[in-house]
């Protein structure tokens, strides 16, 4: 939209008390890996966060604004002040409802 919209990324989180923390991070090394982000990028359709695997995800992705979005649009997206639990369990209740039309 020409108002904007919200910009959202997706993350991986080691937890603090993970029981086996090395392991978590041989997985983000392993799909942080270009060849292998580029194939689920191909795969779900979505951007990934490591430029190297750019140029290896499917063309029809990498040229979709929608996914890979210009220097203009990227300038009119904003990011969501996280909010407090109570209110936050509020927002997550409504949209549950949005979603399921109830």
């Amino acid at each position: 939209p020409s108002e904007g919209a919200a910009d959202f990324h997706d993350v991986f989180y080691i937890p603090s008390d993970a029981s086996h923390p090395d392991n978590a991070y041989l997985f983000l090394d392993f799909i942080l890996r270009p060849e292998v982000v580029a194939r689920a990028s191909d795969f779900v359709g979505y951007a990934n966060a490591n430029r190297s695997a750019t140029p290896l995800v499917d063309e029809s992705i990498t040229s979709d604004p929608a996914i890979y979005p210009n220097a203009a649009t990227l300038q009119r997206l904003y990011s969501i002040t996280p909010l407090p639990p109570k209110l936050q369990r509020l927002r997550t209740r409504i949209w549950t409802k949005v979603k399921s039309g109830l």
